[in-house]
């Protein structure tokens, strides 16, 4: 069974993945379009492969220049995808793809079918997460004020919601029509038709490797050290996170809290090992995301807030659901507090995360089970999750009173057909009924 791996890379997942399955002796190629900017991991050496990155890369460094430069390296990467894709069918025998990558808009997963390729989707958020609960698609129009202020949303707002909430509902129903096996959360997969594996069944594959504590010493020894990473401020509430942390050191708690952004790889995880705990978001749909992962392998515990806290007990086996404090976003400020004033608490927590991850999460632990399912054998029952059985729509990356105040513009004016949910007559009604009356 030969495995690509491909086209894109999504915080480390996918190179550690190839990595695990390495581990595990299968013959499995990574073939990311374009080099990480984190520096994740090295790029194919294959000519053809390498060819199409290199083609995409001359298209993007063509964007600013002459419409006919443009258009020369379009069809430059157009013809460099179908030797690329023609080659891959020849050679391989499954395909793990995921995090929004295709090769033609997911027209080529018909092919790939009808030359009996087995294809393994796994979705990360933003690709099958409705638009007009997505605070990540919304952040860009919310860069001028708070999340509830007055000029949020815009017509203009609505009209780019729907026309993305379109693209990701065709782009959802194409995949799940070809895809022999699709890969999703429940609080991000609204927009699903067919039963799918939740994600945290598989895992997130952290890698194994620990780092030292390479910090100064501490000049007091009851200074507590909190680190917040945010790849995107409004849709990780940093702001809440920045005002939490100044009540709690104005009330008198010893706290030095770092944020670190847009750096590579390893000075994240630096920064990891010589911090206490970290705050990782405000609106997660996840107990423990990729960042969090990290910190747990140090054996940090990591505050995690999100309104699908009060969800994913009755969504998630116990063995699926990661150690962190994960709490409702009211209780933000109480969760820091929690730990920072119990280093008894802060080592227990941070103890179960990194048992949890480095004997579930590991990228051979992940692996096994992706090759599980690459090679169709049977899948436990407890890991299916059915689309009417999703009762989350709250949002990540985005408050309560956001999302009402999107729901009932978008609604007045394109319909609730609009929404997308048609497939969970329950999560419909209960969306209907927030929009209108602010019920659950």
């Amino acid at each position: 069974m030969r495995i690509f791996i491909g086209l894109t890379e999504v915080s480390g997942y996918y190179a550690r993945l190839h990595r695990g399955l390495l581990e595990l002796g299968a013959e499995a190629e990574f073939f990311p379009l374009q080099d990480h900017r984190f520096g994740y991991g090295p790029s194919t050496r294959h000519w053809i492969p390498r060819f199409a990155q290199w083609c995409v890369a001359r298209r993007v460094g063509a964007l600013e220049t002459s419409s006919l430069r443009r258009l020369f390296w379009l069809s430059m990467v157009t013809l460099s995808r179908a030797v690329f894709l023609a080659w891959a069918l020849i050679r391989f025998d499954v395909f793990l793809m995921g995090g929004g990558s295709s090769f033609f808009r997911f027209r080529e997963l018909r092919l790939m079918r009808l030359l009996g390729r087995r294809i393994v989707y796994t979705f990360h958020g933003t690709d099958s997460r409705p638009a007009w609960m997505d605070g990540f698609c919304q952040g860009t129009s919310r860069m001028s004020g708070q999340p509830s202020s007055g000029a949020f949303p815009t017509d203009s707002d609505m009209a780019t919601y729907h026309r993305v909430n379109e693209e990701r509902r065709e782009t959802v129903r194409r995949i799940e029509r070809h895809a022999n096996v699709v890969i999703n959360a429940p609080p991000q997969a609204q927009l699903q038709t067919k039963p799918y594996v939740i994600g945290l069944a598989v895992g997130i594959p952290v890698d194994a490797v620990a780092l030292n504590d390479p910090g100064e010493p501490r000049a007091r020894a009851t200074v507590v050290r909190v680190l917040h990473s945010p790849s995107f401020h409004i849709g990780k509430g940093t702001t809440e996170i920045r005002a939490a942390m100044r009540r709690l050191q104005q009330s008198g708690i010893d706290l030095e809290y770092t944020e670190i952004s847009n750096r590579p790889h390893m000075e994240v995880r630096q920064a990891i090992a010589a911090c206490d705990f970290v705050v990782d978001q405000v609106y997660s749909d996840s107990p423990m995301a990729g960042f969090a992962a990290e910190a747990a392998l140090a054996g940090k515990p990591a505050v995690v807030c999100g309104y699908y806290s009060a969800h994913h007990e009755a969504d998630l086996a116990p063995y699926m659901r990661p150690p962190s404090l994960y709490c409702h976003p009211e209780r933000l400020e109480e969760a820091i507090r929690s730990l920072a004033v119990d280093s008894t608490r802060r080592e227990q927590l941070g103890a179960q995360a990194k048992e949890f991850v480095e004997k579930n999460w590991s990228p051979r632990a992940v692996a096994g089970r992706y090759l599980m399912l690459a090679a169709g054998e049977p899948i436990p029952p407890e890991w299916m999750y059915y689309p009417e059985q999703n009762r989350y729509f709250l949002g990540m990356g985005i408050d309560d009173r956001s999302l009402q105040k999107v729901l009932r513009q978008y609604l007045d004016r394109f319909g609730d057909s609009a929404l997308g949910i048609d497939a969970a007559p329950e999560l419909k009604r209960r969306v209907l009924a927030f929009a209108s009356q602010g019920t659950l």
